[in-house]
């Protein structure tokens, strides 16, 4: 029988959170053997390996790595071994409703088109396990779901060895889980195919003023390549081989996915989301400040990869000088700029781009955040800038532009 779609989950450490996704694959209302799953295992510590010998419904794949591949490593791992026509990228500690195959797959269906899918960026966030490891936060609010479910409350103080009623009190809850020094299930795989995991999520969504702008098609929006985030997307497997695989000089946290999102979008691949296609992440430990540095020095690779408007306009929210709808308009602002003006204003343009390009160089490396005139260069080139500072005062004249030549404004005020 051949394969239609192959799920692609990536893993590190993240048992038994990938189990349960696991099982939200096998429960399935798509034929489950005309859909394979591909689980890489990126070197983990934990019990991940036992997997392989799981009799789970579907086809499956096992892949282990005996060395830290990363993301972007382990899912080029995991799409050379791929078979279907079309590609889930699904994190694996995502759980997904029984339609979760059937909706993404409709968009292939009757179509050629060039396309990506995103699901719903209206997010969603839920407690499967209790981590020895969780932060106080999230604590807290796991906390603030237990008290509300008597029966759960019971179980979870017989598990922890302590009374129900101690786990009313924060302080006694978090000494408990600590001194347990093990990660507690929440959750069965009845609760799974029920989704009862609802009962104890939370609402996080990720751009929830584009979405109001915007509708699924993201047309007008020039950063709908953002939303190619392998939590949960699809796209089919001849579009990737047009355009290469992930960049594996993405180490770390973030922006492989974006980088080669961006690549799918600059060959004419429209990305669209689909809000009926909804996915529940399962809380893990992180370090934000982990994150935050690899985050940064990943983002300035892919600003040297592709110094175009689109990316370097982003950096205006990396810094938090501008939401992404008035990055849309500066994008959109340049754009008319260009085209009625391709010869003029060209010290305006080159500093937009100077000034922004050095944004995440400075964030990358925790340089405080000022003299970017400096920075860029522009300092020392007096010439250049008097010139750029009457071309930014002849464009305030026109009354156009506006949005982009405020955006020059404030990074030559910076």
């Amino acid at each position: 029988m051949h394969t239609d779609v192959s799920i692609i989950l990536i893993s590190h450490n993240k048992y038994p959170q990938n189990l349960f996704t696991l099982w939200s694959l096998q429960n399935q209302e798509f034929d489950l053997q005309k859909m394979e799953v591909i689980l890489v295992d990126d070197c983990s510590g934990d019990i991940t390996a036992n997997l392989q010998y799981y009799p789970f419904p579907f086809p499956f794949k096992y892949l282990c790595s005996e060395q830290r591949l990363d993301r972007a490593g382990a899912k080029n791992l995991g799409l050379r071994e791929a078979r279907g026509k079309v590609i889930i990228f699904l994190d694996a500690e995502i759980l997904v409703g029984p339609d979760f195959v059937a909706k993404h797959l409709r968009h292939y269906e009757n179509s050629e088109e060039k396309i990506a899918v995103s699901g719903t960026t209206n997010h969603y966030c839920t407690f499967s396990v209790i981590h020895p490891n969780f932060s106080k936060s999230q604590l807290g609010h796991l906390l603030s779901f237990i008290r509300e479910k008597p029966l759960l409350l019971n179980r979870l103080a017989g598990e922890l060895g302590t009374l129900p009623g101690d786990l009313q009190d924060y302080n006694k809850f978090a000494e408990a889980v600590k001194k347990k020094k093990a990660i507690i299930p929440l959750l069965s795989k009845e609760d799974i195919y029920t989704q009862r995991y609802k009962e104890l999520s939370f609402h996080l969504p990720s751009f929830p003023q584009v979405m109001e702008k915007f509708d699924d098609s993201l047309t007008g929006y020039h950063l709908a390549w953002t939303f190619f985030i392998t939590r949960n997307v699809s796209v089919r497997k001849s579009l990737l081989d047009s355009v290469g695989p992930f960049n594996e000089k993405f180490r770390g946290w973030g922006y492989e996915d974006w980088e080669l999102g961006y690549r799918l979008y600059k060959s004419g691949v429209k990305i669209l989301e689909d809000r009926e296609i909804f996915s529940y992440h399962q809380e893990h430990p992180f370090s934000s400040v982990d994150r935050t540095g690899e985050q940064m020095f990943n983002f300035l690779k892919l600003i040297n990869l592709h110094p175009d408007i689109e990316v370097c306009a982003l950096t205006l929210d990396l810094a938090g000088k501008k939401s992404l709808l008035e990055i849309n308009d500066i994008i959109n602002d340049y754009y008319l700029l260009n085209n009625r003006f391709p010869k003029q204003y060209i010290h305006v343009k080159e500093a937009f781009f100077k000034l922004t390009r050095k944004i995440p160089f400075l964030l990358a490396n925790d340089i405080p955040f000022c003299k970017l005139m400096q920075w860029s260069g522009l300092e020392k080139e007096p010439g250049k800038k008097k010139k750029l500072f009457a071309e930014l005062e002849s464009l305030q004249k026109t009354g156009k532009f506006n949005s982009f030549v405020n955006a020059v404004e404030l990074l030559t005020g910076l």
